[in-house]
């Protein structure tokens, strides 16, 4: 069973969340023919201060 993990700027609502899911489960039964059962889909909140593109932070 497959873990796929979104870390993800802190703030996102669930809405958002929901449509991300389902777009990674839908590419994921595709590419392989999984049952969307067969996958667990994790999001990880990290807050702007800890979030670096490059060298400059998200805040």
């Amino acid at each position: 069973m497959p873990m796929i993990t979104v870390k993800i700027l802190k703030g996102h609502s669930k809405a958002t969340k929901q449509k991300m899911a389902t777009g990674i489960k839908n590419a994921v039964v595709e590419a392989t023919g999984l049952k969307p059962t067969d996958m667990w889909i994790v999001f990880e909140d990290i807050a702007a201060e800890e979030w670096y593109v490059g060298d400059k932070d998200c805040t």
